[in-house]
C-alpha cells in the first residue's frame, strides 16, 4: 500500500521546469563541393534524454550578429622556441574581422596574467608593471586606438610602425609610458596622445590627422626629430599638461595648421 501511494504522489508532481540556455552551434557538410543550405529553426531537434525540447530562438552568425570574443593564452613557461611563432600570431590576431574581440594573457603559476583585454581595437595594454615591444606593425581602421596604454608603471616601445587611419588616436597613453621611433601617423583623430600618460617620440611622423600631438591636462609629451605637416592642429596642449620639444629644435613643423595652448620650454639635449 506504501508503494502504491508513493508512486501515485510521484506521478502527481509536475515537469521540472526548464532552465533556458544558449550555445553556439557550427554546421559542417559532410564531403567536399557542397553548398550549406539554409537551416532554419524548424529544422533543428534538441533533446534531453527522451524528452523534445523547444527551440526559441535560431540566429545566424553573420553581420552584426558574427561577434566573436576570442581570449589566446600563452604559456609562461613555453621556451624560447615561441618567439619565432609571435609574428605568426600577432598576423592571426589582424587577420580577424572587425565583430571579433580579442583578448591576451599569459598563464603563470596556474593564473592568468591579462595583458590586453577585449578589443576590437589595435593593442588594449592593461598589464601593471609590465614591458611591451612591438615592431614593424600596423595599426589601421580601429574604432578608437591603435595602441591604448593603461597602466601605471608600464612601458611600451614601438619602433618602425604605422598609425594610420584611427578614429581616436594611433598611440595613446592614458597611464604609463609609451616610447615611439621611426614610425608614422596618417588620418587619426590625433596621432600621438599622451592623455595621462608618458609619451616619447624620435624620428616620427604626423601626417593628415586632426590633431597631430596632443597632452591633456596630466599628460606629458616629449619629441625630437620629427615632422608634423598637414594636420589641421600641429599640437595641442591643455592648462597643466606638458608637450616639449627638443632644444636646440631638432623636429618641423610645417606651416599652415593652427596650433592650441603654450608649449612648454624645449627639453636641452645631453
Amino acid at each position: 500500500m506504501m508503494l502504491a501511494l508513493t508512486s501515485a504522489l510521484l506521478k502527481a508532481q509536475p515537469p521540472a521546469p526548464t532552465i533556458p540556455v544558449q550555445m553556439t552551434v557550427t554546421l559542417d557538410l559532410l564531403g567536399e563541393g557542397k553548398r550549406m543550405p539554409d537551416v532554419t529553426r524548424s529544422d533543428v531537434k534538441v533533446q534531453q534524454g527522451k524528452d523534445n525540447l523547444k527551440v526559441t530562438g535560431w540566429e545566424a552568425a553573420r553581420g552584426d550578429r558574427a561577434g566573436l570574443d576570442l581570449f589566446i593564452l600563452i604559456d609562461d613557461a613555453s621556451d624560447s622556441s615561441l618567439g619565432s611563432q609571435l609574428s605568426d600570431l600577432t598576423a592571426f590576431i589582424k587577420a580577424q574581422p572587425a565583430t571579433t574581440s580579442v583578448g591576451v594573457g599569459y598563464m603563470r603559476n596556474a593564473t592568468v596574467q591579462v595583458v590586453q583585454n577585449f578589443t576590437n581595437d589595435g593593442i588594449d595594454f592593461v598589464s601593471l608593471n609590465s614591458d611591451m615591444s612591438i615592431y614593424n606593425s600596423q595599426f589601421i581602421n580601429n574604432g578608437h586606438d591603435g595602441v591604448l596604454l593603461q597602466a601605471s608603471d608600464s612601458h611600451a616601445y614601438i619602433e618602425g610602425s604605422s598609425f594610420d587611419s584611427n578614429a581616436y588616436a594611433g598611440a595613446d597613453s592614458a597611464e604609463g609610458k609609451i616610447t615611439v621611433s621611426n614610425s608614422s601617423a596618417h588620418y587619426n583623430g590625433i596621432a600621438y596622445f599622451a592623455h595621462g600618460g608618458n609619451v616619447s617620440l624620435y624620428n616620427d611622423r604626423a601626417i593628415f590627422n586632426t590633431v597631430g600631438l596632443e597632452a591633456s591636462a596630466t599628460g606629458h609629451l616629449y619629441f625630437a626629430d620629427c615632422l608634423l605637416s598637414d594636420n589641421k592642429t600641429s599640437w595641442s596642449v591643455a592648462a597643466g599638461g606638458v608637450l616639449a620639444g627638443s632644444q636646440p629644435g631638432t623636429t618641423l613643423i610645417a606651416p599652415g595648421q593652427s596650433t592650441h595652448g603654450t608649449a612648454s620650454v624645449g627639453t636641452v639635449l645631453q
